[in-house]
């Protein structure tokens, strides 16, 4: 496995673990990084640690749909501005990031580094546009539980 909680426990929804977190890990293999989750699950109303952007009221990360993550790369730690950069500036920068992100959007999951406001960090299966329906039964349905997480 190539995923790990960057010092702390890393909560997500299984569907979410079923479908996309054995694809970011083997993306994470080919590429030759690994990947260090920042943020996952976040309860309603807890303002993230670190947040780079304005949490959405209806983000992916309220139901477990969603990471935030640096890379451990060849050359290095890369976070949001290595991410941007070598995504959008400087390919060489970072090659090994470059292609992580190329490689994550084929599958169809959404990179935040072209979000507006962008969110490098970021990614996700965007449950929140695809199904609202869903994303709100799902809310309805952890929140609650999850409140004694210490996330």
């Amino acid at each position: 496995m190539t995923i790990y909680g960057y010092y702390h426990d890393v909560y997500i929804e299984q569907e979410f673990y079923t479908n996309n977190m054995p694809q970011i890990d083997q993306i994470a293999n080919q590429n030759n990084v690994v990947v260090y989750v920042t943020q996952a699950y976040r309860k309603d109303g807890v303002p993230p640690d670190g947040a780079i952007v304005p949490p959405s009221s209806t983000s992916n990360h309220l139901v477990g749909h969603a990471i935030d993550m640096n890379l451990d790369t060849p050359l290095g730690w890369c976070n949001g501005s290595c991410l941007n950069k070598a995504y959008f500036t400087d390919h060489n920068s970072n090659p090994y990031a470059y292609q992580f992100i190329k490689d994550i959007e084929a599958t169809g999951m959404r990179w935040g580094g072209v979000f507006y406001p962008t969110d490098p960090v970021h990614i996700d299966d965007g449950l929140n546009l695809r199904d609202m329906n869903e994303w709100n039964q799902l809310f309805d349905e952890i929140q609650p539980k999850c409140n004694d997480l210490d996330v």
